[in-house]
């Protein structure tokens, strides 16, 4: 097989410009099939190349040639019969034959001449399929299934009693709230068998009930420090002490994130080995978004359930 560029002419050009106007058949103008291999030719080449993924240099090499003639690979049977033989026909059987319009009266063939015959050699295989056609491969990162293993997950919900103050406006309001959420703790510390240190991310729905019935959903991040299990007296933890700073912002919502620092006091309860706890607890708490700052005093009663 020769290789074929620009300047290039002669038969192997002519089955050439015929492959391309088979191929690009939805792209006019057709190529004159003169074969000679000019600038019409080479555009017309480098635009088959790029639609089939090939390298778009304008050369016929064995993987252009590959591609553009593998659609040969069968044989064309065409029967060809003149309006003179069909009358031949008819004079000797009384039956005509008659294939497409016989208005020809020199003996003109009366259906559309047979395709070129290209003189070429083909390849039974189809060409490999480009690597951009391939779909991607779809991995998961091991560290992300350790993270998930060791990430402990607990379900709160409870009542809270807020008495919030607006540190510009020194405007106070009671607000109370019907609370439950999902927090992920991906990261643990603990210090003794009293002090815990924890770090994760979670999401919160609250449910106000007062002063205005109103829904939010918030999601943040977390940093907290538990102390507990120093006055316990069963099952009953007398005082457990927790201060936390949250970073977070409303689901839907266009206001700045707040971060907020709390600390929290009060008894809790822990059944079925700490998988259940729950008990009250009092919370100051201030909170800024940046422009308006708040502090406020909770009252809150709430369950979790540990897994």
């Amino acid at each position: 097989m020769a290789i074929l560029v620009q300047g290039s002419t002669g038969q192997e050009v002519r089955n050439l410009q015929t492959g391309l106007n088979y191929h690009l058949s939805n792209s006019p103008p057709r190529l004159v099939v003169d074969g000679i291999f000019g600038p019409k030719t080479r555009a017309r080449l480098v635009q088959f190349q790029t639609r089939f993924g090939l390298k778009p240099d304008g050369v016929v090499g064995p993987i252009t040639h590959r591609a553009l003639y593998t659609f040969v690979d069968c044989f064309h049977h065409l029967f060809v019969v003149t309006e003179t033989e069909s009358k031949k026909a008819f004079a000797a059987t009384g039956k005509g034959l008659s294939f497409g319009d016989n208005n020809s009266s020199n003996g003109s063939p009366s259906v559309l001449p047979p395709l070129p015959r290209l003189q070429l050699s083909f390849p039974q295989a189809l060409p490999p399929v480009p690597i951009v056609l391939q779909p991607p491969r779809l991995e998961l990162d091991p560290k992300l299934l350790l993270l998930s293993r060791k990430t402990k997950w607990e379900i709160e919900a409870g009542q809270e009693t807020s008495f919030k103050t607006d540190l510009g406006t020194g405007k106070t309001e009671r607000e109370v709230a019907i609370v439950g959420g999902v927090t992920g703790t991906v990261w643990s510390k603990p210090i003794g068998k009293n002090v815990e240190f924890t770090a994760g991310g979670g999401i919160v729905v609250e449910k106000r009930i007062k002063p205005d019935p109103q829904t939010e959903a918030k999601v943040f991040i977390f940093a907290k420090t538990e102390v507990k299990d120093i006055f316990k007296l069963g099952p009953l933890d007398l005082a457990k002490l927790t201060a936390e700073a949250q970073v977070g912002g409303k689901l839907g919502g266009k206001e700045p994130p707040d971060l907020s620092v709390s600390v929290g006091l009060g008894p809790e309860v822990e059944l079925f080995g700490g998988k259940v706890t729950f008990g009250p607890g009092a919370y100051f708490q201030y909170e800024t978004n940046g422009q308006t700052h708040i502090v406020s005093g909770q009252v809150k009663f709430s369950g979790t359930f540990h897994f």
